[in-house]
């Protein structure tokens, strides 16, 4: 009998220690995503657009796929080096070659180009400078931008509460 209630103790602990640790990922999943939320909507309150880069012409001080964060600039205060996005049937974000003030006018290029763009940006189609980026970012950024990806975030979120109270149930 006693070697029964032993294997019952440890099957019991095995048990609760396995809820737990359940219940800590469950934890651990929802504050990513929303640690992921604030990365993505918190700083166009602090004045930064974030843009999905989708190409690999910065490469490789750009990853395809990250996240950038662009702040408005004075375009005369651009120099050489300076990392820029703009506006050109698209918004594109190439680094900043030269910057003619008195046409006012920027020649850019791709870090993985191997010319300069065939046509210099107008200052009048310059959205910002590049302040940083966040590598992979821009993954969770193209989900949550159609109805299914936000669908799944919820499902995710709702699956990890209900999980947790379940966990919750097993302890009590």
């Amino acid at each position: 009998m006693d070697k029964m209630t032993s294997n019952s103790k440890n099957s019991n602990r095995q048990v609760r220690v396995l809820a737990i640790i359940i219940s800590k990922l469950t934890y651990l999943a929802i504050g990513f995503i929303i640690a992921i939320n604030i990365i993505v909507f918190l700083p166009p309150v602090f004045g930064y657009q974030v843009f999905d880069v989708v190409s690999g012409s910065m490469e490789p001080a750009i990853k395809t796929n990250s996240i950038i964060y662009v702040q408005q600039v004075s375009p005369e205060n651009l120099a050489q080096d300076d990392i820029i996005t703009y506006n050109n049937n698209g918004v594109i974000t190439h680094r900043v070659v030269s910057n003619d003030i008195a046409k006012s006018q920027i020649i850019t290029k791709g870090d993985a180009n191997v010319q300069n763009d065939l046509f210099p940006v107008s200052y009048s189609n310059i959205v910002g400078k590049v302040c940083f980026s966040i590598p992979y970012a821009g993954y969770y950024v193209s989900l949550i931008s159609n109805l299914w990806g936000k669908i799944l975030i919820l499902l995710v979120v709702v699956v990890c509460l209900l999980v947790n109270e379940m966990v919750k149930k097993i302890l009590n």
